[in-house]
């Protein structure tokens, strides 16, 4: 019995790191995705933050004074609107952060990057066109390594709180039949 489960926990270790090493594989092809909607997107807002300092230029007015006059206006559809731009300059602010800090970041550190600066909306909409494909760069072979690793420790870790309370129990048992 105990070697069917010395089987049985090394299976169950062996599909979680391939299963995990194998999704892990796969961040380097989400990341490479992402980056490119995020550059689209990244190059839309840079066109109408020019749109704005255009409007801005014409009006002979510096950026900030045009987007005061909006904000600052006694009509609230002009204080919307003047938010609604300063919220587009500040997109496209961060968006060009988010691009900058990804396509800078080296291989180890790129997840964390990736994470830190996911936005939900580019995420999805790249996750909704995602097709997983088997990728053989280093990038994938490393993460796919990294991947089997935190399964293993899943695994092995998750098996020592399960066993945690039959341990108990035997140490009891040792301790009522060593005392008696």
């Amino acid at each position: 019995m105990a070697a069917l489960l010395r089987r049985i926990n090394m299976l169950v270790l062996v599909l979680a790191m391939a299963a995990a090493g194998l999704a892990a594989s796969q961040l380097t092809a989400f990341m490479q995705q992402y980056t490119q909607n995020l550059a689209g997107r990244l190059a839309e807002a840079r066109r109408e933050v020019d749109g704005i300092i255009d409007r801005a230029a014409r009006a002979d007015m510096p950026v900030y004074a045009y987007l005061n006059e909006f904000v600052t206006a006694s009509n609230p559809v002009f204080r919307r609107e003047g938010h609604a731009l300063r919220a587009r300059i500040d997109r496209a602010g961060w968006l060009a952060d988010s691009y900058n800090a990804l396509e800078t970041a080296g291989l180890f550190k790129k997840p964390f990057v990736f994470v830190w600066y996911l936005d939900d909306d580019i995420a999805a909409d790249v996750w909704r066109h995602f097709s997983p494909g088997i990728q053989l760069d280093r990038a994938s072979l490393i993460y796919a390594g990294m991947g089997m690793a935190v399964g293993l420790v899943a695994v092995e870790g998750l098996r020592i709180l399960l066993l945690l309370p039959v341990r108990v129990v035997r140490r009891r048992r040792r301790a009522v039949a060593g005392s008696s």
